[in-house]
């Protein structure tokens, strides 16, 4: 024997506190509230299914076969549990004993709808071998086939002689197999125990044979791999009485309960188990064992150790007050998670909305999105981004459309005074564009990059090929006059020519603009049926559709008018009102006759017939001077020649040369007013004063008279969110009971525990229980 085991020595270890076993007050009352608390908690989260990952405090007895674990368990509850070798228990067993009036043992298999009321307590194992045939034929074994099994045995027993405590029996780790048993019974077994062991709420009582090496104890290496400081795990040795007084085993099984191994434990127990083959009642078994401590023989265990480590009434003692102080810290962490539980079930529900099982309810819901859509748009639209209550879903640049128009309507001007027309001269001179027009479009960070409108550019001709063009069509002999000259009809032909690509590139513009739209309402209305997790919700995939292409597909899609105040008017259909409007502002350019009234027109077809008359006269007053040798004779010559010159500008048109320069200058004055028009009557007018119009209250109400099956469709919960609000209801209401109890419990176990304090001399160490909202820094 080691010099290093003395008499009494126990080593002071983890946070299950000896202190617990030496209240300085009168803890049965409080106790037996507590256990019955997290009993009566545990029974609510099985029923209601919540508080999954909820850790409540509890005990479990494992061990290896054949250890004695179920005669420890039998002393324990004096219930007569299966013992013997081999696998005797094939299911968790959890024994609830209460201090009270002798009752029935209620042995209770929820999920399978198992119940009996046991009167007789002799015949508890026949009740558990009637309980394990119930699993079997709800699992539908085969007749010698080992199963083991998740489901639950409760039993609750009360007796005036029991202390408070909850106990649950696992089946026993298999060591090596017996006829019968598979390795997969062994996998299932180990993990069903490890799976109990990971709890960190959960208190490891690890049951091991004297009579075994601890080499070969196979619980001992599991509860130090799942608990490794030790902290939440007693040790249980059994069957002191089969190992020979003063050999090495016993030596070594004291220094284990000395805790001199690796496998340092928070407390190590010694109990003496009634063999298989005594037969006597469990008052003796307690005397038979209390007589093997007191012996001279065995006089090691009780000279080593300390009295309350020996004895199965020292144990009950002892676990009763570790589990009633592991509750009475854990309590108040395990109220505080359920209120955070109740927190996130409440907020989801509010997420969830009302519920949307009537028109009414649903007129209310629709009221309140086309509110906040039609706030989004028109703040999307006028550009007051900042003034808008939506400043987060505009951090998004790319949903900011009055700033995206203003960007690319200013590429589109550009694009077409550089690329809008077929033809350019290749002289020195521009022609065609502005030289304002040409720098590059400057990019805004964070905005859509301005589209492709057209893969068109200009072709270069020089003056002479120009002027070939206008020979061409003189000969081809239109004789449309054009307003203000004489004989000018291949202004037109040739200004058609010219502008042939504009309706090209300005429907592109348009479809772009309205693609930047669609995506706002979109993002609107994900933004406004509270878009989560990256799913539209059903209201908004349903708006989406509605909006955008009128519910085309759907069965509420009808013969409509086009309209804007009309009720199912969308987006496919203002994009057609825009290409309408488009074509409008267009026919005019395309039309035989060509005006204006620009004065810029004007002017510069003024300057060039004044250009041509004095070019005329010069010739002809040359010519005169020329031929005349006396003053009356130049005056007739002069006056005929005047004649003569006036009945020219009448009778010949302008060259062709000028017909160039004239439709270049027509050409400048209507392009500004197309890249005008299109913006001003096309963009604005059809597009940006009348897309929060799409969806507002008037349409809503609309509904509700004249269309409530759309109404339905729009508005009403999937069947998925109606099940999800009952469940979460449920939840909520269980949640509520479960926080309920803990504050009303918590609240009335910390003033016992003060007022007991405050009675006695000697202050307890650890101070009174903290209230409901403490320790919430420490972790379940």
């Amino acid at each position: 024997m080691t010099s290093s085991i003395k008499s009494g020595e126990n080593a002071e270890h983890g946070n299950i506190s000896q202190e617990a076993t030496k209240a300085e007050f009168d803890s049965s009352a409080l106790s037996q509230i507590r256990v019955k608390l997290v009993d009566d908690l545990r029974e609510l989260f099985r029923q209601r299914k919540i508080g999954e990952d909820i850790q409540l405090p509890r005990i479990i007895v494992c061990g290896s076969q054949s250890c004695g674990k179920s005669s420890v368990l039998e002393a324990i509850s004096r219930l007569s549990f299966p013992r013997g070798r081999g696998l005797c228990t094939t299911f968790p067993i959890e024994v609830r004993l209460r201090e009270g009036p002798p009752s029935a043992a209620k042995l209770r298999i929820p999920e399978i709808k198992f119940k009996k009321d046991l009167d007789c307590l002799e015949d508890f194992g026949k009740a558990v071998e009637e309980a394990k045939k119930a699993l079997r034929d709800h699992h539908k074994c085969k007749a010698g086939e080992t199963k083991i099994f998740n489901e639950k045995l409760t039993v609750e027993l009360s007796r005036p002689d029991f202390q408070t405590l909850t106990i649950v029996d696992l089946p026993g780790l298999i060591n090596s197999r017996n006829p019968g048993q598979s390795k997969k019974d062994i996998d299932v077994i180990s993990d069903m125990v490890r799976s109990y062991m990971k709890d960190s709420e959960t208190i490891i009582l690890a049951v091991m044979s004297a009579a075994n090496d601890g080499a070969v104890q196979h619980i001992l290496e599991m509860a130090h791999g799942e608990d490794r400081s030790g902290k939440r795990t007693i040790g249980v040795i059994t069957k002191p009485d089969l190992v020979m007084p003063g050999f090495k085993l016993e030596e070594e099984w004291l220094r284990y309960a000395c805790n001199e191994t690796d496998y340092k434990f928070s407390h190590w127990h010694v109990v003496r188990n009634r063999d298989n083959g005594e037969t006597f009642d469990l008052s003796e078994r307690d005397k038979r064992e209390a007589e093997f401590f007191d012996s001279k023989k065995h006089t090691i265990w009780k000279q080593t150790l300390s009295k309350d480590q020996l004895g199965i009434r020292n144990l009950v003692n002892k676990l009763c007050a570790v589990l009633e102080e592991h509750i009475r810290i854990n309590l108040p962490k395990v109220h505080n998670s359920l209120l955070k539980k109740l927190e996130k079930c409440q907020a989801e529900l509010v997420a969830l909305g009302k519920p949307r099982d009537s028109n009414d309810a649903r007129r209310d819901y629709l009221f309140q999105i086309s509110r906040n859509f039609e706030d989004i748009v028109k703040a999307a639209t006028n550009g007051r981004y900042n003034d808008s209550h939506h400043n987060e879903f505009f951090k998004d640049l790319s949903l900011r459309l009055r700033a995206i128009v203003s960007n690319h309507s200013k590429h589109f001007a550009r694009f077409m005074l550089q690329n809008g027309h077929k033809y350019e001269e290749s002289s020195g001179s521009e022609k065609q564009g502005d030289q304002e027009a040409r720098p590059m479009q400057q990019e805004i960070p964070g905005f859509p990059a301005p589209p492709a409108l057209s893969n068109h550019t200009p072709q270069h001709i020089s003056r002479e090929k120009f002027v070939q063009l206008v020979k061409k069509n003189e000969i081809m002999g239109d004789s449309t006059r054009f307003e203000g000259a004489y004989e000018t009809s291949n202004i037109n032909t040739l200004f058609h020519e010219q502008s042939e690509h504009w309706h090209q590139i300005a429907k592109a513009h348009v479809d772009s603009i309205c693609c930047q739209a669609v995506q706002l309402i979109q993002r609107a209305i994900g933004a406004v049926t509270k878009e989560t997790n990256g799913r539209q919700s059903h209201t908004g995939n349903q708006l989406c559709r509605y909006l955008i292409d009128g519910g085309q597909g759907s069965r509420y899609q009808t013969k409509r008018a086009r309209r804007p105040s009309d009720l199912h008017y969308s987006m496919n259909e203002m994009r057609q009102d825009l290409h309408s409007k488009l074509d409008e502002i267009y026919l005019p350019y395309r039309g035989a006759r060509a005006m204006t009234l620009d004065p810029e027109y004007h002017a510069a077809a003024s300057q060039i017939t004044l250009q041509r008359q004095q070019a005329e006269f010069t010739k002809f007053t040359t010519h005169v001077a020329g031929k005349c040798e006396n003053k009356a004779r130049a005056e007739a010559e002069l006056n005929n020649c005047v004649a003569t010159f006036e009945i020219s500008q009448n009778k010949y048109a302008y060259g062709p040369s000028e017909i160039v320069d004239l439709m270049q200058s027509y050409y400048k004055v209507a392009l500004r007013t197309f890249i005008d028009n299109v913006t001003l009557l096309v963009l604005e007018n059809c597009l940006m004063y009348r897309l929060h119009e799409l969806f507002n209250q008037e349409k809503v109400l609309k509904m509700v008279h004249d269309d409530p099956c759309l109404l339905s469709d729009l508005a009403s919960e999937p069947e998925e969110n109606v099940k999800r609000r009952k469940k979460l209801q449920e939840q909520e209401e269980s949640l509520t009971a479960a926080c309920d109890i803990c504050a009303a419990n918590t609240n009335y176990l910390s003033v016992q525990f003060i007022q007991s304090a405050t009675e006695d001399s000697t202050p307890p160490e650890k101070g009174p229980l903290p209230l409901n909202g403490q320790n919430e820094d420490e972790e379940l």
